[in-house]
């Protein structure tokens, strides 16, 4: 991810530029002023790493947007079936890494460090981090669980900037072009680089991703609703006025109480 390495006003007309050379942009007129905004190439990079992050766990990109403001979003169906991971285990590492991996893309491509909360909430991340602490309580993280599914997170989400940066970049690029992608719009982004195969092979239907994770999650209390767990990865939500809804797997289930 050396493309976007300190993006500074100064090196604005060299990005554009390059980004001209492969085909991202059209050419130039002679008489145009090269106009760059690293707050949107920002924003791009931090959603396009969601957008990965999905695809490595074999999620389909629902859709992908920027804002001429700089903010953005990046949303994902994951797969049915997979049931509540333990925290240790590598799905809620992988769910957790796509959480916090677009602020720490971010600071890959422009230099700076994201350790804390704060560091989350001052580069555009307040709701990453809010994700994550979310997701640890939906798995019944002790302290001391949550600080070690922390710091595995991060170390995955290292992982995918290091290996799948081109894909990332490429991403950002035509989505700094036409601010949403949706899931196909992802997938032939990605296939112009050469880590495609690898990465896209997450998106195949394999048995392996078919196979629900025995659940520690019984039963837990979250915002007022009870949410139980009825095995095969299906949970039941019960909201304070005892009404019940089934839902595919605990992600849904956290997304509906959220959006309620």
């Amino acid at each position: 991810m050396s493309r976007y390495v300190g993006v500074t006003k100064a090196r604005s007309d060299q990005l554009l530029r390059d980004m001209v050379q492969r085909g991202v942009l059209e050419p130039l007129a002679p008489t145009s002023v090269p106009c760059f905004s690293p707050m949107i190439m920002e924003a791009c990079v931090h959603e396009a790493a969601h957008a990965v992050s999905m695809l490595t766990l074999g999620m389909r990109i629902t859709s992908v947007t920027v804002s001429d403001t700089g903010s953005g979003l990046c949303k994902g169906e994951p797969r049915t079936g997979q049931g509540v991971p333990k925290p240790w285990e590598p799905l809620a590492i992988g769910h957790c890494a796509s959480d916090l991996i677009g602020c720490i893309a971010v600071g890959y491509a422009c230099g700076f460090r994201v350790e804390t909360d704060d560091d989350f909430c001052g580069h555009g991340g307040g709701t990453d981090i809010a994700n994550f602490h979310r997701r640890a309580a939906v798995l019944d993280c002790t302290p001391n669980q949550e600080a070690a599914l922390r710091q595995a997170a991060f170390t995955r989400a290292r992982e995918i900037c290091n290996e799948y940066g081109e894909a990332i970049d490429a991403i950002a690029d035509d989505l700094y072009v036409h601010h949403e992608l949706g899931h196909d719009g992802v997938i032939r982004a990605v296939r112009r680089t050469t880590c495609a195969g690898h990465l896209l092979a997450a998106q195949m239907p394999t048995v392996a991703h078919r196979v629900p994770t025995p659940s520690p999650l019984k039963s837990v209390e979250l915002w007022g609703h009870r949410l139980k767990d009825i095995g095969g990865g299906q949970v039941i939500v019960i909201d304070p006025q005892g009404r019940r809804s089934l839902c595919d797997n605990i992600y849904a289930a956290v997304y509906g109480i959220e959006v309620r």
